[in-house]
């Protein structure tokens, strides 16, 4: 099995908006970090800390791995679930809007077909709270070869909180090669720094049974949350069954697969 790992540039066209930093994390000088691994990860690999001819230009990166090259010349298929922890961010004294930032990729290129690297990110209060937690991130890679970035609101998970972590998780994947991560940002105010605003339609709203969202870019994911910021659940599909919704209003966060979001709300019947 052979990996390659050349690369051709990204270009992501990115909106920047002022917002005070409350956590940032490039890798230059990095922060304390833990790593804990999943009882299912047969192998003592976990995250680390280098480069990739594929991002040079990044420098430093975050790296969890799929695969080993040892021993020659097939490698050894990796299953992951390694998690990378931040250390506390204390935003007790913090209001409004909080947002997350952070870019992720895979120095494949998309037709060896080993950039499918699934990444979930969590936001919690405890690390004890992640066994039931929802991730406000939970997606393979949609292709190789490129950086992308994701924002998310994380207001009702952070603003007013003594305690907040970050989780990295690589996990429900095998056999690809390596995912990296990289910028990692938390803001006051905002929509977070670069990023990436895209339109979206969206019907039938009011909506019964299946909310259709359609952007300019193939999508990622969908996110359906409550007026709160509460996630109810996240979609992969631009075609939402939003049947088993109580009747009211919710807001929607459409990402596309070069990261762009796309917010909005819409009524359940």
């Amino acid at each position: 099995m052979k990996k390659s790992l050349l690369a051709i540039g990204a270009v992501l066209a990115l909106t920047n908006v002022d917002a005070q930093l409350l956590f940032s994390e490039d890798w230059t000088a990095p922060q304390v970090w833990s790593t804990y691994q999943g009882p299912t990860d047969p192998d003592t690999l976990n995250w680390g800390i280098g480069t990739t001819a594929a991002f040079s230009a990044q420098g430093n990166m975050g790296i969890s791995a799929s695969w080993s090259p040892d021993p020659a010349p097939n490698g050894t298929p990796l299953t992951p679930d390694n998690m990378l922890i931040s250390p506390n961010i204390d935003m007790s004294a913090v209001t409004g809007s909080v947002s997350l930032s952070f870019k992720v990729g895979s120095p494949e290129p998309t037709a060896s077909n080993f950039y499918q690297e699934f990444i979930s990110v969590y936001v919690l209060n405890s690390i004890n709270d992640l066994a039931t937690a929802t991730p406000v991130h939970a997606a393979a890679l949609a292709g190789g070869e490129q950086l992308y970035t994701f924002n998310y609101d994380i207001s009702s998970m952070a603003a007013g909180e003594d305690t907040v972590l970050l989780v990295f998780r690589h996990h429900n994947c095998t056999d690809e090669n390596f995912i990296v991560l990289d910028d990692i940002n938390v803001t006051n105010g905002g929509l977070g720094i670069n990023e990436a605003i895209t339109e979206a339609s969206v019907f039938p709203n009011p909506a019964n049974e299946v909310l259709n969202i359609v952007t300019t870019e193939e999508l990622a994911e969908v996110r359906i949350m409550t007026m709160d910021g509460k996630v109810a659940f996240i979609s992969a599909t631009s075609n939402v069954n939003v049947a088993d919704l109580k009747s009211g209003m919710y807001l929607y966060e459409a990402i596309t697969v070069s990261g762009k979001v796309a917010r909005g709300n819409f009524v359940k019947n």
